[in-house]
């Protein structure tokens, strides 16, 4: 239950500064992602009382999700230059 809450005081930040319309979580994390999905949707809850929490989600590519983001935005940003 406190490593929900830890994860749900970084996610806090970073949801605030990017409003990202989807969380995923990956790593460590993603492995025990059952374990305390519940618990840190209750902390999140009460760090956004009156805020749409964007969904958060298990990675689905946990080996090679870095390199595949890291590919999508390179692509996006060589399609869309001005960007």
């Amino acid at each position: 239950d406190h490593i929900a809450k830890d994860i749900a005081l970084g996610l806090h930040s970073m949801i605030t500064l990017l409003s990202p319309s989807i969380v995923v979580l990956g790593g460590g994390v993603d492995v025990n992602f059952d374990h305390f999905k519940r618990p840190l949707a209750k902390y999140l809850r009460a760090s956004y009382p009156r805020y749409p929490l964007p969904p958060v989600v298990p990675a689905k590519f946990v080996e090679t999700g870095v390199v595949q983001g890291c590919f999508i935005l390179a692509h996006d940003l060589v399609s869309e230059p001005n960007r």
